[in-house]
């Protein structure tokens, strides 16, 4: 089947599926030669490396481009000529044509973009996490099903080939036995330390700051809470939201779960005292009804950078691992599954 024969729900299901999409509905089928017009909303790092991808499937058009900054606009419609720049997405929603809308904005905005897009007719997929705070969700839930739209989640490992193998391969098959304990760490994550450049020091003229902060209690121009907004809990949820949930959703695929009946977290800011709020080190435990616990160690002043996940059962354990993946171009790399029996644990009276 060639990418101009996609059906219409797998349409924008991407190359590596950085950005499995699925967000056209049945109730509006084009006709065969007409291609899906598409709306972009947040144009950063990882906006504009999406909106690439976008763009290799030859169904798909970009028509809009929208962002606070008139810089990344400039910047996303060098990629995209043909679309319009908008700074209010509100704007953007007003583009008849428009089928569908793909969210990259920092995390207080999702939410509130997401509803608006369903409300004005549109489908949207939006990058993790669906929501700032557990009280947004059943609002996002219900502008979707009173609107009849799609809304789609993205996470960086539900759609990659290598975690689906792993699910028939280890965990269908009864290769890894029964599951006791999933242990995973994303160490010195380079988007959580990222430096506002000097450039920034002065609000650009053309950023709109007010509508950057959005529902955000008012405060003066902060470069750093502007170009590093996942050190904010304002903005974000820190590494829980923005790297845990990646690994969380890898758990609920491969078990079939859907929520942990428990959960406790540890941590604080132990090294970048740099005016954050979410914590630069982080220990998370999730439990769940099948019998096993899901842990997270986020540490991003570790010496070396990587993620990865160890899942121990009572006939073998698998282990992936990746030593590199930024954020801009994170595809997925972990696909070196390996299994080998559980490793013992040091006896209490051996010499360490």
């Amino acid at each position: 089947m060639s990418d101009s024969q996609i059906p219409r729900r797998d349409l924008f299901r991407t190359a590596g599926s950085v950005a499995a999409v699925t967000a056209v509905s049945y109730s509006r089928v084009l006709g065969a030669n007409e291609r899906i017009q598409v709306g972009i909303i947040g144009c950063g790092l990882r906006g504009q490396h999406v909106l690439t991808v976008f763009q290799k499937v030859p169904s798909v058009h970009i028509s809009a481009v929208c962002d606070v900054w008139g810089e990344r606009i400039d910047q996303a419609l060098q990629k995209a000529p043909e679309a319009r720049g908008f700074q209010d997405h509100r704007e953007l929603l007003e583009m008849k044509e428009l089928a569908a809308v793909y969210i990259a904005t920092p995390d207080h905005w999702h939410a509130p973009i997401a509803i608006d897009a369903m409300t004005a007719g549109r489908d949207v997929y939006i990058e993790k996490p669906l929501s700032l705070t557990i009280d947004e969700g059943p609002r996002v839930v219900r502008a979707a099903r009173v609107s009849g739209r799609v809304c789609q989640v993205g996470t960086q490992r539900r759609s990659a080939p290598s975690f689906l193998n792993a699910k028939t391969e280890y965990f269908d098959s009864g290769k890894l036995g029964r599951l006791l304990m999933m242990r995973c760490w994303w160490y010195k994550n380079p988007v959580h330390i990222l430096k506002a450049p000097d450039a920034l020091k002065v609000k650009p003229a053309n950023l709109d700051w007010a509508r950057y902060l959005g529902q955000v209690k008012w405060r003066e121009w902060d470069p750093q809470q502007y170009w590093n907004f996942r050190a904010y809990l304002d903005f974000g949820g820190g590494q829980i939201t923005d790297l845990f949930s990646h690994w969380a959703d890898v758990v609920h695929m491969l078990t079939g779960e859907q929520a942990p009946v428990a959960a406790v977290a540890s941590g604080g800011i132990y090294y970048y005292k740099d005016g954050r709020t979410a914590p630069d080190t982080v220990h998370a435990t999730l439990e769940y009804a099948g019998g096993f616990t899901a842990s997270f160690d986020g540490l991003l002043a570790a010496y070396e950078r990587g993620s990865g996940a160890e899942f121990v059962g009572t006939k073998n354990t698998s282990r992936t691992s990746s030593s590199a993946c930024t954020h801009a171009n994170c595809r997925t790399t972990m696909s070196s599954w390996a299994t080998g029996r559980p490793r013992p644990r040091t006896s209490p009276t051996s010499p360490m």
